[in-house]
């Protein structure tokens, strides 16, 4: 009977150390399992990592291209706009010295012409002027011609008896002759004062150089015919 025991618990003790066997087995075949997939878990999550690093890195220097190329870009853009800045200006001087030279040839222009206008008006005031003094003169001359025929004529149809009468005669004649002169030149003379500017006091003062040159002339007359005192 204790040998049945011994031997029953032998058998157990066999199954139980088969058992203890097969967990054992199980529990390292597990392990393996668990360590195999631990890892693979592991490879794969470094190779997810070192994916995403790539693709990280390749972001990165697709960004640093992209900034270079917006800078350089920027650049390029700043120095055209520069350029572009700088022709303008130099445009915009060219074409002020250009008006600049255009308006003072046009201004130097505008001058000569306007000197040339007024040496005409000049040549052209001292020609009328001329025509004035030899009509004035031409005038003059005709009536001290006329005046000196009449005494002439007086003296030689007898009624001038001696000469103090014929100087009397003259005398009246040439101050009546040029009063009518003087006075007419005065009033031509203010009346192109009025209307005309100053050319009417000029043409005046010529007159009265002219009437003065006259008198004398007429003086010289009757200096002349004072040789006599009878006729």
């Amino acid at each position: 009977e204790i040998e049945n025991k011994q031997a029953a618990l032998n058998v157990y003790k066999n199954a139980e150390g088969a058992r203890v066997d097969i967990i054992e087995a199980a529990e390292k075949e597990i392990a393996e399992l668990k360590q195999k997939a631990y890892e693979t878990e592991i490879k794969r999550v470094e190779d997810l990592l070192k994916k995403k690093q790539e693709a990280n890195q390749k972001l990165y220097a697709t960004d640093i291209e992209l900034a270079e190329n917006v800078q350089e870009d920027t650049w390029l853009l700043r120095d055209k706009g520069m350029e572009a800045a700088i022709k303008q200006h130099e445009d915009t001087q060219t074409k002020i010295t250009e008006l600049e030279y255009k308006a003072g040839l046009k201004r130097a222009s505008d001058a000569e012409k306007a000197r040339d206008k007024a040496l005409k008006k000049q040549e052209r005031a001292r020609a009328k002027a001329l025509k004035e003094q030899e009509r004035a003169y031409k005038k003059m001359m005709d009536n001290i011609q006329d005046y000196t025929a009449d005494v002439f004529y007086d003296i030689l149809d007898g009624q001038i008896e001696s000469w103090d009468d014929m100087f009397d005669i003259i005398l009246d004649s040439f101050k009546k002759m040029l009063a009518e002169m003087v006075a007419a030149k005065i009033a031509s003379g203010a009346m192109s004062l009025v209307f005309g500017g100053s050319g009417g006091i000029a043409g005046a003062g010529g007159a009265a150089g002219a009437v003065g040159s006259a008198i004398g002339g007429a003086g010289g007359i009757m200096n002349g015919l004072s040789a006599g005192s009878t006729l």
